[in-house]
C-alpha cells in the first residue's frame, strides 16, 4: 500500500487543535512561572532577613540606609547591601536587586530613647521591600514612591513619606508595626529590640553572679586575715583593688594583706586588678583576668548590650569595676569627697563596691 501522507485538511485540523491547546495552557504556564519567581523572591527575602539578624548579633546595630553612616562596615561603598553581604552567602548584588531585576528598598531607623540599667540603648528598626511581579511599587501609608517612566519606583529613604520619617517617634513606630505592602509587593521587617532585651537579661545574670563571686572572694580573704592575726582587719578592704578613672588614688594599705599578696601574681598587675582609666583593650583584658580569679567565664568581663571595635574585631565593651568608690554627696554636681587613703582615716566611710556599664561619677 502506498503511504499518501496527511492531507491539507488533516494538517490544518492538527494545527488548529495544537493552537487551541497552546492558548489554553499558556496562561497557566505563565502563572506557574510567576509563582516560581514569587517563591524565589520570598526565599531570598528570608535570606536577607537572616543576614540582618546575624548582622545585628555581630554589631549590636543595623546598617543605615545612608552609606555615609556605614563606615564601620569597611566595604568599598558602605551601602546597606554591601554591609549585609559581609554576613551572608548572598552577594551585594543579590541583596540589592530583586528577582525581576529591580532594586529593593531598604529603610532604617534608630531609636535612642530606650534606657536600660541607667544606660541609653539604641534600638534599630528596618524594612526591605520588593515591588513584586508587576515591577511597580504600590503607594500605601508608610511607603514612599516616586513616578519613573512607565513604572512607579520606591523613593529615596530620606523621603518624608517613609515610615521612618514621620513627625514623631511614636508615629514612626506605629507605621513600622502596621506596615503592610499593597497588592503584589513584598516586605520583611526587623527590630533588634528582642535581642536588646535578651542581652539585658544576660547582663542582670552576669552582674548578680559577679557580685556574689566578689563577696565570696572578700569573705574568704577576710577570714584568712583574721586567722593569721592581721591587724585592723575590720578597717580594710578585701575586694581585688581597682584603680580609679580619675581623682585621688587608693593607698594599697587600705587593702588586706591577703589581697595585696595577689598583686605581683600573673593574674593582676603590680598595683591593681583593674584600671578603669586604661584603654578599652587593656581594661577588657584586666576584667577577663579578674573573672578568671573569681572562677567566672571570660564573657562576664563585659557588657552584653554594647559592642565596640578592638583590634579589628567587634567585641563586648568591658565593664567598670570600683572596689572602693566614693559617695556622691550632691547628685546634681556631683560633689565627690576625697577617698580614704589609709586605714587610720576617719572619713569617708568605705562604700559598697560598684560594677557598672558606664564610668561612675565619683570613682
Amino acid at each position: 500500500m502506498v503511504n499518501k501522507g496527511f492531507s491539507i485538511v488533516e494538517i490544518t485540523l492538527v494545527i488548529a487543535v495544537m493552537a487551541v491547546l497552546a492558548g489554553m495552557t499558556a496562561p497557566a504556564f505563565i502563572d506557574f512561572l510567576n509563582l516560581q519567581r514569587v517563591q524565589s523572591e520570598e526565599n531570598t527575602l528570608k535570606e536577607i532577613k537572616r543576614a540582618i539578624e546575624i548582622f545585628s548579633e555581630q554589631y549590636s546595630r543595623l546598617p543605615d540606609d545612608q552609606a555615609a553612616n556605614n563606615a564601620f562596615c569597611n566595604t568599598p561603598n558602605n551601602t546597606w547591601d554591601e554591609c549585609l553581604a559581609t554576613v551572608s552567602n548572598l552577594s551585594a548584588g543579590q541583596i540589592l536587586t530583586d528577582t525581576w531585576g529591580r532594586p529593593r528598598s531598604y529603610v532604617h531607623m534608630e531609636d535612642n530613647t530606650a534606657v536600660l540599667m541607667g544606660n541609653q540603648v539604641s534600638v534599630h528598626y528596618a524594612t526591605v521591600l520588593s515591588s513584586g511581579p508587576d515591577q511597580a511599587a504600590d503607594n500605601v501609608a508608610g511607603i514612599a514612591t516616586a513616578a519613573a517612566g512607565t513604572f512607579i519606583v520606591f523613593d529615596d529613604a530620606t523621603d518624608n513619606d517613609w515610615w521612618a520619617n514621620q513627625a514623631t517617634l511614636v508615629d514612626s513606630l506605629n507605621d513600622f508595626q502596621a506596615l503592610i505592602p499593597a497588592n503584589d509587593d513584598l516586605v520583611i521587617k526587623h527590630s533588634d529590640r528582642p535581642t536588646k532585651m535578651k542581652n539585658y537579661e544576660i547582663m542582670l545574670e552576669r552582674l548578680k553572679n559577679i557580685s556574689e563571686a566578689l563577696e565570696t572572694f572578700a569573705r574568704t580573704k577576710y577570714n584568712e586575715a583574721a586567722i593569721l592575726g592581721e591587724a585592723n582587719v575590720d578597717k580594710k578592704i578585701f575586694y581585688p583593688p581597682a584603680e580609679r578613672l580619675t581623682g585621688p588614688a587608693d593607698s594599697l594599705t587600705s587593702y588586706g594583706d591577703q589581697v595585696r599578696a595577689l598583686l605581683p601574681a600573673a593574674q593582676f598587675g603590680a598595683d591593681r586588678a583593674v584600671y578603669n582609666g586604661a584603654t578599652e583593650a587593656t581594661r577588657r583584658t584586666e576584667m577577663i583576668n579578674l573573672m578568671r580569679v573569681l572562677g567566672l567565664p571570660d564573657s562576664y568581663c563585659c557588657n552584653a548590650m554594647e559592642k565596640i571595635l578592638i583590634g579589628g574585631e567587634w567585641v563586648e565593651r568591658a565593664l567598670y569595676y570600683y572596689s572602693n568608690p566614693r559617695p556622691v554627696i550632691d547628685p546634681a554636681g556631683p560633689v565627690c569627697p576625697g577617698v580614704r587613703a589609709q586605714v587610720t582615716d576617719a572619713a569617708p566611710l568605705y562604700m559598697p563596691l560598684r560594677i557598672t556599664t558606664r564610668p561612675y561619677e565619683c570613682p
